[in-house]
């Protein structure tokens, strides 16, 4: 398989261990990098060319399989853009600079059955068995708690750069709730958005959707927190079961309560299962390429990756977040 890298920064770095891994060969890397660290980078990985231009780089390298995309949030968008012009099978990280009005004029009358967008805790490893024991469950309600950047982050770059915060965070879990619900045969957009209070209790910002299916509707509570003490966590009430996904990375099922005598004292100790995101790449990167190499190569079925039609419904709900900022 070959494969085409752009960047050579840190994530970069993480996709091409990944890629070597399933014995795939890096065979071109687009970078504007000139230092030593390049250098290093290239015999590193093994990569037999370098190109500084990536629309140069897709022309003249047209045996490549797909793209893996990576870089600044400047270059990310440009980036994008060549892509989707060039109809090339990637997989892009996102960028927070496009809103969700560009972002549909850009991929307008588009052939996107190839282009992904990089979430990767929509692949942690154990998101599947988060999905069993949900449809096994009666799914009452999804609450999303994370920091608020605007009082979390001290910036210097201003108004502009906190609402690009927002975004960077809220939508990494939006993205896995939507696929998450996907797979629970239920539906999550900006339209189903029944209330919104920009100043809560303590100066919480809480926003509601509504998930909906044929038969039943699950709300959705996404809250903004000053000094969340866990960044983010997300908590699953169901009937039969809970689920606690906090800190993010591990995930805790409570089916019950145990009750104990101690000293005369009644103990009631949680039943649960813990399981913890444990690889040996950064979390969720090897099923995510994994699952993105299967889809666009072998056009195997996956349900949590994430195109540029979910993209779009993902920036409007994060862009609702970001008006009173």
């Amino acid at each position: 398989m070959k494969v085409g890298l752009v960047g050579s920064g840190k994530i970069a770095s993480e996709y091409a261990k990944v890629i070597k891994f399933f014995k795939h060969d890096i065979q071109v890397l687009v970078t504007k990098n000139n230092s030593s660290s390049k250098k290093k980078f290239l015999k590193k990985f093994q990569i037999p060319n370098e190109i500084s231009d990536f629309n140069s780089a897709i022309k003249k390298y047209s045996d490549v399989h797909f793209w893996i995309i990576c870089g600044s949030p400047e270059s990310l968008l440009s980036n994008l853009k060549i892509a989707i012009n060039n109809n090339i099978k990637f997989l892009n990280e996102r960028s927070i600079l496009v809103n969700s009005k560009e972002l549909k004029k850009l991929i307008l009358r588009k052939n996107l059955e190839n282009c992904y967008i990089a979430y990767n805790r929509n692949f942690f490893d154990f998101i599947p068995n988060l999905i069993r024991n949900l449809k096994k469950n009666n799914l009452q309600k999804i609450t999303i708690n994370m920091a608020d950047p605007y009082s979390d982050i001290i910036d210097k770059k201003g108004k502009k750069f906190k609402k690009n915060l927002v975004k960077f965070m809220t939508s990494h879990w939006i993205a896995l709730i939507l696929k998450i619900l996907e797979n629970l045969n239920y539906k999550m957009n900006s339209k189903d958005k029944i209330k919104y209070f920009s100043k809560g209790y303590l100066g919480h910002k809480f926003l509601y959707f509504v998930a909906k299916n044929a038969k039943k509707k699950i709300l959705v509570n996404l809250n903004l927190i000053p000094n969340n003490p866990s960044n983010t966590s997300i908590f699953f009430l169901g009937l039969n079961k809970n689920i606690l996904l906090e800190p993010i990375e591990k995930m805790t099922i409570f089916s019950g309560i145990e009750k104990k005598v101690v000293n005369n004292q009644n103990i009631y100790k949680p039943i649960c299962k813990i399981k913890k995101t444990n690889d040996k790449f950064k979390p969720g990167f090897k099923l995510m390429y994994k699952s993105f190499f299967e889809k666009v190569i072998l056009k195997k079925k996956n349900n949590l990756l994430i195109n540029l039609n979910d993209l779009v419904n993902i920036y409007i709900m994060c862009e609702i977040f970001e008006k009173d900022f």
